[in-house]
């Protein structure tokens, strides 16, 4: 559903719906879609799950990390596209591989980036003390971040969002799939509903927004990576409540700062300083997708 002028519906032109096969139009298109997005869903969550499950084995044996997780990727990235071809007669472009390079290491740079900028404002601020740390292993991080943010996005921006954009809008395939984003956090330790509605707001949002600017996935997984990444490797935060033995840094509240500035055992995600700063990037993601794309991200 193409909408006019600026705004999110503006950008359905760039982003591909699909309007053939299960997603053609006619009698029963939100309940066809709402059974193709469940069974979109379960064909990528499920090697992310194995993944969850996995993690810990998967650290202390970390010869077999790199080809487990590169396996369970690309079952999901596999299996979404054999779907997307058979049940919607289309190619599934938004996984082109010919801009996922370049994509990639824009989103990772600009995911470091914004997590960078909260850590000076939390430490200027005194909410937060840093100390060394260990190094890790940088080669098994960097996989198992990019394969988290891989199977993540997956789910969340080209099911859930492109899907729901297909029925309802733009609009509302942005926001609902930012909050669910958000709400399937309360499943993370430490995790309140603060928490949850700080991660839709600052992150669920921003990665829509990158989708929509590009119409590939792959700016979006950089951005997701190199947020997680910089956040737990480097500085060695809480990430959604996930406590850290192997990072560069270690960081954690300072002694008596308020859990409601510093993100408490949450880490700093639950910060109202992480929710301006993704607020601020997404406002300018939108409105560079609402208006011209960068040549560099153009689509290929």
């Amino acid at each position: 559903m193409v909408g006019a002028g600026n705004g999110p519906d503006a950008l359905a032109g760039r982003l591909e719906l699909g309007n053939k096969g299960v997603l053609c139009d006619g009698w029963w298109l939100p309940l066809r879609t709402l059974a193709w997005l469940l069974l979109l869903g379960i064909m990528v969550e499920a090697p992310a799950v194995s993944l969850g499950l996995l993690r810990g084995p998967l650290h202390r044996n970390s010869s077999l990390m790199p080809p487990l997780v590169a396996g369970l990727v690309l079952v999901s990235c596999g299996g979404y596209a054999l779907l997307v071809r058979l049940g919607e007669q289309r190619a599934p472009r938004e996984l082109s591989l010919a801009s996922a390079p370049l994509q990639l290491v824009a989103g990772a740079a600009m995911g470091a980036g914004l997590m960078g900028l909260i850590y000076v404002v939390l430490l200027a601020a005194g909410l937060y003390q840093v100390h060394a740390g260990h190094v890790p292993v940088w080669s098994v991080q960097i996989l198992y971040a990019l394969a988290t943010a891989s199977l993540e996005e997956l789910l969340f921006r080209a099911v859930v969002l492109r899907l729901l954009a297909r029925v309802y809008g733009m609009g509302m395939g942005l926001g609902v799939s930012a909050l669910l984003f958000g709400m399937a956090h309360l499943l993370a330790p430490q995790a309140t509903l603060a928490a949850a509605l700080s991660i839709a707001v600052e992150a669920g949002l921003l990665l829509g927004a990158c989708l929509l600017l590009t119409g590939r996935l792959w700016l979006a997984v950089g951005l997701h990576a190199g947020w997680n990444f910089t956040q737990g490797p480097v500085f060695g935060a809480v990430v959604s409540g996930h406590v850290r033995s192997d990072s560069l840094l270690i960081s954690r509240p300072t002694s008596g700062a308020s859990p409601l500035w510093s993100g408490g055992a949450f880490g700093p995600e639950a910060s109202p300083i992480a929710v301006v700063v993704g607020l601020l990037a997404f406002a300018i993601v939108l409105m560079l997708a609402t208006h011209r794309v960068p040549a560099w991200l153009e689509q290929r």
